[in-house]
């Protein structure tokens, strides 16, 4: 049984290696089936800050889906998103901030419900804070936790409650004119 619950992280993240390994051992690991388990292995990993593993298993889990899938495919997206977090988590802002905005562009082009670009969008405000642009950062901030935070938006409320945290150091920031030397506390 899976223990994917957010509550318990450390026990999804043996369960999810088990069935990367049952996955790959039946299925190859150029499969999109594997792919996928990937981005649950890097997802179980962001939860647990190790970013290197996280940003490995991300990284593996795109470049087979990007053999396996169409290109704007969700969990194409899912994927770079995971990979861009491990990136922002590792304070490699300038690497992902690209890598964010694509997959802002993905997002829509998928045509996946608002929430998904959003959460994206936090997490450029996110590296955004991190190369030290404040206004830009602000702006990306405000609007994501708008959309996320909209009755029915179909975002999680540990994705809603991320949004609100970085809003919420960020606007402290402003409020002690820290605007473009902003620490984020994750």
């Amino acid at each position: 049984m899976l223990h994917l619950s957010q509550s318990r992280p450390e026990l999804a993240e043996q369960d999810v290696t088990n069935e990367l390994a049952i996955a790959t051992s039946n299925f190859g690991k150029d499969n999109f089936n594997v792919g996928v388990v990937h981005s649950s292995v890097a997802n179980i990993l962001l939860k647990l800050k190790k970013y290197r593993e996280a940003e490995n298993e991300a990284s593996n889990s795109l470049n087979t889906l990007k053999t396996t899938a169409p290109p704007d495919h969700q969990y194409v997206a899912s994927a770079e998103y995971l990979l861009a977090a491990s990136l922002v988590g590792k304070h490699k802002s300038k690497e992902a901030e690209p890598m964010i905005r694509e997959n802002m562009a993905r997002w829509g082009r998928a045509q996946a419900p608002a929430w998904r670009a959003a959460r994206s969008e936090s997490l450029l405000g996110a590296a955004l804070i991190q190369l030290h642009k404040g206004k830009e950062a602000g702006v990306a901030l405000n609007h994501a936790y708008e959309v996320l935070s909209a009755k029915d938006s179909g975002a999680d409320a540990d994705t809603i409650a991320t949004a609100k945290k970085r809003l919420d150091e960020y606007q402290r920031c402003v409020a002690g004119h820290q605007e473009n030397n902003c620490q984020l506390s994750e």
